[in-house]
């Protein structure tokens, strides 16, 4: 085996002068205003049309865009003579976030669900030689919690969107700590968000879409390992809906694969297709199985479903329509695998989750000038079928205790296991100088299978949490700074379920809570 490794790594350090790679510096999953702005350009025409959006994060930025590019990352590249080695400086970041009373913003990556104040910094480099590329960015954390009796500190730090990687042409091998995005959603992913930190893994992906004849091919194929949550439960042998276990709770850290496939048929310019799919099992499970790929393995219950794995499934669909500077896009997915063909057949919404959203952008009157409209919808609470046969909530299965997490945060949907979300946001665009503002609208019911499985009575069903926000949102570039701040009131409705009074009377009053979140990332560009 050693001898092997010696060969591959010789192979590669003998090529890297004579191969000229197209890999270039990867932008990180929610990086301020140049994702979206990616996005939303091309809505607008501006940027390469075979892009599905489903996997991120993006390669290749500048050579996305058509004309002169109004986006970059990193510095201006510094070459040697014969162009095998650059370097580019990359930007520093900073995300600060404020919560005045209780935890709310999601798809934050390395911050906590904390009330309180936090913020992050992050700055690199990113260094190319051949085929080999090097990108350091890693992210210093501190957090100041607000508890009962005071503040604590929290101090930590990350690799946070770092890789080492190999590429020749459009193929990318590569060792990472970024997070990945996979789906067309811009608020909730059901299987692969930013929702929580990145995680170490080997992934083998395409870092541009791939001409297949038939049309144009993307994918990302990895193998990872989760770590759980730094904090204790109080309740070690026990599920959230006080359900013992069967035995104590596994602290083994989980290895976890995936693959997403997305794919544009060449006969529909706009239309992408796709499909995600993510496996996850105890790392003692994945080496005395010998189970490392297991996305590959039967979709039906049975076979890898018995060695102790939990996973999940989505399809996708996204329909760009340049012409109306419009999209429509969906995601469709299971938490439980069907126990055969027949059994998907009569109760295909077992288990399901889905997300719907579209964005419309209309020209205004004053040239360069646009109003995005943007509208999205998650809905992960079970379907009436449980009532003769449950599901269980997403995320939340009986092979892993730990659910699909990373440090105790969902690696999919910020809204968390059982939640829906409605989303609704206006923008006013400058084209030229991308500077925007607007505001948007937001409700969000928290696990009402976890309200079902606790409270029996219906009566007592009555106090459903949730959060009703309405927020104001700008953006835009100065010189070489990127800013991008929000600002949100949110009304909690009967907050984590609960009540002030009894439910005897006409009218109930819950535990109603007021909060304030005010969020800003910046960047400067070298």
């Amino acid at each position: 085996m050693k001898k092997q490794i010696i060969l591959i790594f010789f192979i590669i350090i003998v090529w890297i002068p004579v191969l000229v790679s197209l890999g270039a510096q990867s932008l990180p999953v929610g990086f301020p205003l140049i994702e979206e702005g990616l996005r939303r350009g091309q809505l607008l025409g501006t940027v390469d049309s075979l892009l599905s959006f489903n996997i991120r994060s993006l390669n290749h930025v500048e050579a996305l865009q058509q004309n002169k590019p109004s986006f970059t990352f990193g510095s201006v590249p510094r070459k040697s003579e014969n162009e095998q080695f650059n370097v580019q400086l990359l930007p520093i970041s900073n995300q600060t976030e404020y919560t005045s009373n209780i935890p709310y913003q999601t798809n934050n990556g390395l911050m906590l669900p904390i009330a309180g104040f936090q913020s992050s910094l992050s700055a690199g480099f990113y260094a190319k030689l051949g085929i080999l590329s090097l990108q350091l960015y890693p992210t210093l954390y501190y957090g100041m919690n607000r508890e009962v009796d005071g503040y604590s500190n929290i101090n930590k730090t990350d690799w946070g969107q770092s890789q080492i990687a190999v590429s020749y042409r459009s193929f990318t091998l590569a060792l990472s700590n970024q997070n990945m995005w996979w789906g067309p959603s811009k608020n909730n992913a059901l299987i692969m968000s930013n929702n929580a930190a990145g995680f170490k893994h080997i992934s083998f992906k395409s870092s541009r879409p791939v001409n297949i004849v038939i049309g144009h091919l993307e994918w990302e194929l990895i193998g990872g390992r989760l770590d759980n949550s730094l904090y204790t439960s109080h309740y070690p042998t026990q599920g959230y809906t006080s359900i013992p276990f069967l035995g104590p709770a596994n602290q083994d850290a989980r290895y976890m694969n995936g693959i997403s496939i997305s794919y544009q048929p060449k006969w529909v310019r706009g239309l992408f297709l796709g499909i995600n799919r993510a496996v996850q099992m105890y790392r003692q499970t994945a080496i005395d199985y010998n189970e490392y790929f297991p996305v590959f393995g039967d979709l039906f219950r049975g076979g890898n479903e018995d060695v102790g794995t939990d996973g999940q499934i989505s399809i996708t669909t996204r329909y760009m329509m340049p012409a109306a500077h419009s999209e429509l896009y969906f995601e469709y997915g299971r938490n439980d695998a069907a126990g055969s063909i027949r059994d998907f057949a009569t109760i295909p919404q077992h288990s399901r989750a889905y997300v719907f959203g579209i964005t419309k952008i209309v020209e205004a009157k004053k040239s360069h000038k646009f109003v995005s409209m943007e509208f999205e919808m998650i809905q992960m609470e079970q379907t009436i079928d449980r009532l003769v046969r449950g599901a269980g909530s997403w995320y939340v299965h009986g092979g892993v205790y730990q659910g699909f997490t990373q440090l105790g945060q969902v690696l999919g949907a910020g809204v968390g296991p059982s939640g829906n979300q409605q989303d609704f946001k206006i923008l006013l665009i400058n084209n030229e100088t991308q500077l925007n503002y607007g505001f948007s609208f937001r409700r969000v019911v928290h696990n009402n299978d976890f309200l079902y499985d606790v409270f029996g009575d219906l009566d007592e069903r009555k106090r459903y949490w949730t959060d009703l926000s309405i927020g104001l949102e700008a953006g835009g570039f100065y010189k070489r700074f990127i800013f991008e701040g929000q600002l949100t009131y949110i009304y909690s409705l009967n907050y984590q379920w609960e009540l002030l009074n009894e439910l005897n009377g006409p009218l109930s009053q819950g535990n109603n809570q007021s909060n304030v979140f005010l969020g800003i990332k910046t960047a400067y560009q070298f």
